[in-house]
């Protein structure tokens, strides 16, 4: 028996209302219905990770439409095709992978600092998501809770990874017993992409650097590479990381690139391209930023 079969047999047996035909189904569907991108059934770490998605909560932060002459002053010196990779910059720590675990809120909050730290001239370093986890009762809620927790509790600060390692599971609540990093929450906010266009987004995405947000992770089902550019569903239910965005000139298609929490072997090395502007894709539309 493979090693795909027998994940399969276990997780279907842990949760019977997660049927291998369904999973089976949702890959091929995205498949037919993305001709730019490739997927695949025996996708192990999509298959764990989409037994354990569940709806997430709703920012209460109002999102905010950045100004169009801001939009423009900032793409401006684009050209016609805006682009911006802050992996290039050495603003992204390596890919990680949440496990069995509904944790991705923690890894985008925590993974958004990380951006922020390097932004603010320190040396690139990951940070706790398991204090998130343990301290701030955020489990499954956007990373407006988290950050509020930061700013009210931690003047904005968050201990490192190697003194507050990733468990997974919530435990006791030890910040003071862990190492506090460098990084300074002062505020955040969020963008919209008012107009469909995506030009907000990557806009802020070029301001403030990588920005965590909501998916719909059912158009990863099997994800293996290229751009997904026919998923326009929107039951928020995965939160990620924006990292870059740009333009696939063989295809003419303007994409995000997004960060996401299931381990280098999934999609482009943990990586997965969507296609921005109209329809709105994965359900992509809003950002949160960090200063």
């Amino acid at each position: 028996m493979s090693t795909f079969a027998i994940l399969l047999t276990t997780v279907v047996a842990a949760e019977p209302a997660r049927q291998l035909a369904d999973w089976t189904a949702l890959v091929a569907h995205n498949a037919a219905s993305n001709p730019h991108a490739v997927f695949d059934v025996n996708d192990v770490a999509g298959f764990e990770a989409w037994t354990k998605l569940s709806t997430l909560a709703p920012s209460m932060k109002k999102p905010t439409t950045m100004p169009t002459d801001e939009i423009g002053a900032i793409l401006g010196g684009t050209g016609d095709k805006p682009s911006v990779d802050w992996r290039t910059k050495g603003a992204v720590t390596a890919v990680k992978n949440q496990g069995a675990f509904g944790t991705c809120w923690s890894f985008a909050a925590a993974e958004n600092l990380e951006g922020l730290n390097f932004r603010q001239g320190h040396t690139l370093t990951n940070l706790s998501n398991q204090e998130l986890i343990d301290c701030t009762a955020c489990q499954g809620r956007s990373a407006d809770c988290s950050f509020d927790y930061l700013l009210n509790n931690t003047g904005g600060s968050v201990d490192t990874e190697d003194s507050y390692p990733y468990l997974g599971t919530v435990g006791k609540c030890i910040t003071k017993q862990g190492t506090a990093s460098t990084v300074k929450l002062n505020t955040y906010g969020r963008t919209q992409d008012a107009d469909g266009t995506g030009n907000a987004i990557v806009a802020s995405l070029m301001k403030y650097g990588p920005m965590g947000h909501g998916v719909d992770a059912s158009c990863f089902a099997g994800y293996k590479g290229g751009v997904i550019t026919n998923c326009t569903k929107a039951s928020i239910d995965h939160a990620v990381l924006m990292v870059a965005a740009g333009t696939d000139d063989d295809l003419k298609v303007d994409y995000y690139t997004i960060k996401n929490s299931w381990g280098g072997k999934w999609g482009e090395h943990g990586y997965v391209r969507i296609a921005r502007g109209a329809p709105k894709q994965a359900g992509i539309g809003s950002t949160v930023w960090t200063m």
